[in-house]
């Protein structure tokens, strides 16, 4: 039998045991991002901005104080005292145009020696031909005085200019001989049944014949006279008479004219009226 061991043998000291290993892993890598990560450039693929809208061309600008028709010159502002002139003294290179309506005209009558184109019935009146303005309104379309160079060819010939001198001249009288009245029967037919005729004349001609016949109107209906220098339009208050003046810039050669203060202007101040039948 083996003798006992002593006690210090079945007490071991932890100290001396064997050092007892975990199972093998792995370790895992943890992932800490540098802080100068970010501040790294990326490479990436820039496109051009397309346009939406093509820029405008330079000739297609149009500068800020630019006005259409800028070319043409503004229409003449004219005031009571010059309009009143007129009437008294016509001239057949200024001619004053109502451009209210026949209502509006036998209700409170017009300025003495004023013609009658109504502008809101009559749109197209200045686009009309000759013929088809002397049809609608009686009265010869405004236009320039023929120019001194349409003569140049027939004072160069000198077979053209001995018949012309042969040619008896006409009669002061020959005139008058063949249209007994400055204005066309049209214009009075037109006048008489609107009722724009004056009291003072049976045969129906007011006081806008004296213009009539200062620019040698006859009963043809064609232009004898030395043309229109300029028109002078008018209306209520002034809006009508404003869009008559820029749309006679169809009329060229043709100076325009209005009166802002219109007719509330001429019968409040106590210009002469000249009323229908």
């Amino acid at each position: 039998m083996p003798p006992p061991r002593p006690l210090t043998t079945h007490l071991i000291s932890p100290l001396r045991r064997p050092p007892q290993h975990a199972p093998h892993l792995k370790p895992r890598r943890a992932y800490h991002p540098s802080p100068t990560s970010a501040l790294k450039p990326t490479s990436r693929t820039t496109y051009p901005l397309l346009r939406t809208h093509p820029s405008p061309r330079p000739h297609c600008q149009r500068r800020p104080h630019q006005k259409p028709y800028s070319t043409s010159p503004e229409p003449k502002h004219y005031t009571f005292e010059e309009v009143r002139d007129l009437s008294s003294n016509p001239s057949p290179k200024r001619i004053i145009i109502d451009v209210r309506e026949p209502s509006e005209l036998q209700q409170t009558g017009r300025i003495p020696g004023a013609y009658s184109m109504p502008l809101t019935s009559n749109p197209d009146a200045f686009y009309l031909s000759k013929e088809d303005f002397f049809d609608r309104f009686g009265f010869e379309k405004p236009s320039p005085s023929p120019t001194p160079s349409s003569f140049s060819e027939t004072d160069s010939n000198p077979d053209t200019a001995s018949r012309i001198s042969s040619s008896p001249s006409p009669s002061p009288t020959s005139k008058s001989a063949t249209s007994s009245s400055p204005f066309t029967q049209t214009l009075k037919d037109r006048e008489a049944h609107a009722g724009l005729s004056s009291d003072g004349d049976a045969s129906g001609v007011d006081s806008a014949a004296i213009n009539k016949e200062a620019m040698g109107g006859g009963g043809n209906g064609e232009a004898e006279g030395e043309g229109v220098e300029e028109v002078i339009f008018y209306c209520k208050a002034g809006v009508r008479s404003r869009a008559a003046a820029r749309m006679a810039r169809e009329w060229e050669g043709v100076r325009v004219g209005e009166m802002r203060g219109g007719w509330v202007e001429w019968e409040g101040r106590g210009g002469e009226v000249e009323r229908g039948r």
